[in-house]
């Protein structure tokens, strides 16, 4: 008994061993070469190349420079190396196929597309895996152990397009040295683990990943992303776990695409330097951020609790939180958002307007005027109507802002009251030798219909504003109008005078009407820095009424009494 079982033992291993001598013989792979080749191109319809194979001890297969063209002969794949291993012992034991190891070393693949509506030279390959008759999927339980990607490079090119120069070009875009180290320990029709190990990339336009790593487990109905990490060169982001449901694996796609969010990052750290291929300006901005947020909820109710983003400088802060429901219809879209709080400096200010925003000349100057800038804020309603009510503290003054806006069609709407204690409109307008400091408080009220005024409403209580170097006080100013006619009335009541004037006006070209009643009690304009005469003091009545628009079709009379001269 024992000499059958030896001898049975030795014939099974000089099997093995011929088998393997006789794989090993360059013809016998050559042959198996070319079959492979036949085979591949019979499939595939295009002409496969496979330049070297290479069988290792029983489980293991190597393939050399496999060439794949496009099925006009271009260039679309070709690897550099090409190797799977099998675990014998799963294979024996467990009846179960599980590959310990694969490899796909320099792949270079091009993928082109003549326009828009064109398939992609690859379309082929999708094709020739479409089954052929609807049938049940064959079942399969798998793993794959070990996969190892270097070097690959693949490029997509919509032909129909130019190229975009110094930033990402969504057609025509070039991954290069992608690596990835993954393992697939489940792969079944329905039952994926994988865990990506590590993916990392290039972009031609500048675009780095350094790093993603994360593990999914997907069912037939549904998906967990676990530990999903991204690292960029000066960035790095922890997702929280994320589950996607539904009701087969074929609807994944559309699931991802409307599952409810729920976000949460905690002091991530975010460079927009990293983003410099998709925004150049960016470029500008190589300094760290800390983002820190959680946002939950659907299109149809998503709920910002918590959006922190600051700046390791302390040059840029900000805080808010708020709803937002009916983002799929911009008609029924409203937002509740009770905290806004913003913190920039000039210093930051002066980055975001020279590289981000274009700014007419003028405009730029104001807001770089304003130095370093803070709003604490409430804002909410819809696209329509707005309510807004904050604080602005800045270099040149703080104020207080309390607003209603509504805009529908060509009508837009304002209702608002403003505080300051103090605000310097010169040095906002770059104008302090003709302007100073304002104190004030205001209701302003009007109706513009296609840019013209329909309603108006002011009325302001100037506590003082500096002009030309003389702080004039007790200011109280009443406008109201609509259309072309405007009325109102001004008074100040100044340690240097008192003027109190009534007016009317009417705007109608030819026709237009100018009213005024004026007083004027003890003026002094030299103190007033108004004149540089020796006139000290003086008063007057004045009512004038004048017609027209222009010298050649003015006419009215003005009366001018009680005129007293000190």
């Amino acid at each position: 008994m024992r000499s059958i079982i030896v001898f049975f033992l030795v014939t099974v291993v000089t099997l093995y061993a011929l088998l393997y001598i006789l794989l090993c013989i360059p013809s016998i792979q050559q042959k198996i070469k070319a079959e492979g080749e036949k085979e591949l191109s019979k499939f595939l319809k295009t002409n496969v190349q496979i330049g070297e194979l290479s069988i290792k001890p029983f489980n293991q297969v190597v393939l050399y420079d496999v060439v794949i063209p496009d099925q006009k002969g271009g260039d679309l794949i070709q690897i550099d190396v090409l190797g799977a291993g099998l675990n014998m012992q799963k294979l024996l034991a467990d009846k179960r196929i599980e590959v310990n190891y694969a490899e796909l070393l320099g792949l270079h693949g091009h993928i082109t597309k003549a326009d828009k509506d064109s398939p992609t030279n690859l379309q082929f390959i999708i094709d020739a895996f479409k089954p052929k008759k609807k049938k049940e999927p064959t079942k399969f339980d798998l793993a794959i152990r070990n996969i190892v990607i270097r070097n690959t490079d693949l490029r997509y090119d919509l032909l129909s397009e130019p190229r975009k120069q110094n930033k990402f070009d969504a057609n025509h875009v070039g991954i290069i040295n992608l690596c990835a180290d993954v393992d697939i320990p489940r792969l079944k029709n329905d039952d994926f683990l994988i865990d990506v190990k590590r993916l990392s990339f290039g972009e031609t336009s500048g675009f780095v990943v350094k790093q993603i790593s994360t593990k999914l487990a997907i069912t037939a109905h549904s998906t967990v992303i676990s530990d999903l990490k991204v690292e960029l060169p000066h960035t790095d982001l922890a997702l929280n776990q994320q589950v996607f449901t539904y009701d087969s694996l074929k609807h994944i796609g559309n699931a991802v695409k409307t599952a409810p969010l729920n976000i949460s990052l905690k002091d991530a750290k975010i460079n927009l330097v990293d983003f410099k291929a998709f925004v150049p300006a960016f470029s500008h901005f190589d300094e760290d951020f800390k983002l820190s947020c959680r946002i939950n909820g659907d299109l149809d109710n998503l709920k910002v609790s918590q959006f922190k983003l600051n700046n390791n400088s302390g040059d840029f802060s900000l805080d808010i939180n708020g709803v937002v429901t009916n983002l799929k219809d911009k008609d029924k879209l409203t937002f509740n958002v009770p905290r806004v709080k913003l913190s920039v400096t000039g210093k930051e200010i002066n980055k975001i307007t020279n590289y981000l925003v274009k700014l007419k000349p003028n405009v730029n100057s104001i807001i770089n005027n304003l130095g370093d800038f803070k709003l604490d804020a409430a804002v909410s309603g819809s696209v329509k109507h707005i309510n807004f009510n904050g604080k602005f503290s800045s270099a040149v003054g703080d104020m207080v802002l309390k607003t209603t806006l509504n805009m529908a069609n060509d009508k837009f709407d304002i209702d608002a009251d403003f505080n300051t204690p103090q605000f310097n409109i010169g040095k906002l307008i770059s104008k302090s030798d003709l302007i100073g400091s304002l104190s004030a408080d205001a209701h302003v009220r009007a109706r513009i219909h296609k840019k013209k005024i329909e309603d108006l409403a002011v009325k302001g209580d100037i506590k003082y504003i500096d002009f030309k170097g003389y702080r004039f006080q007790n200011v109280v100013s009443d406008i109201v109008g609509g259309a072309n006619n405007f009325k109102g009335t001004l008074s100040v009541n100044d340690p240097n005078g008192m003027i109190h004037a009534t007016g009317n006006v009417l705007l109608s070209g030819a026709k237009s009407k100018f009213e005024v009643d004026m007083s004027a009690a003890n003026v002094n304009l030299a103190k007033m820095k108004l004149y540089n005469g020796n006139l000290s003091e003086f008063s007057f009545n004045l009512h004038a009424s004048i017609d027209g628009n222009s010298l050649d079709n003015i006419n009215g009379f003005a009366t001018l009494d009680n005129i007293s001269l000190t």
